[in-house]
């Protein structure tokens, strides 16, 4: 199922943004935080994202779906939307770390 032409053009617009980000702040905390108002905003757009076209099987087992957006040919960067079922949710997180910390997820205030 693929995205409308107005979700492209947001999603197309977002990853230059994010590059941009990139480019002027680094992969930091300070990036991090830039990238995550970004995201905030185009949460923001339900008309851009309607659920016509990111919707999940409500028999389904799971949580729910995740639709790919966006991801770069080296992977560098890429976007995905996940749509929950009622109840369900799993914790922001990065699939592409590539450190030797341990990285863990605590429950602040949410």
């Amino acid at each position: 199922m693929g995205i409308c032409q107005q979700s492209e053009e947001e999603v197309r617009k977002i990853v230059a943004q994010f590059r941009d980000i990139e480019a002027a702040k680094g992969v930091t905390r300070e990036g991090v935080e830039a990238v995550k108002t970004v995201l905030i905003k185009l949460a923001k757009k339900k008309k851009s994202f309607p659920l016509s076209d990111f919707s999940i099987d409500p028999n389904a087992d799971g949580n729910g779906d995740i639709y790919r957006l966006s991801e770069d040919d080296d992977h560098w960067f890429a976007l995905y939307a996940s749509i929950g079922m009622p109840g369900k949710g799993v914790w922001p997180h990065n699939h592409t770390i590539k450190n030797p910390h341990n990285h863990t997820f605590t429950k602040r205030g949410l």
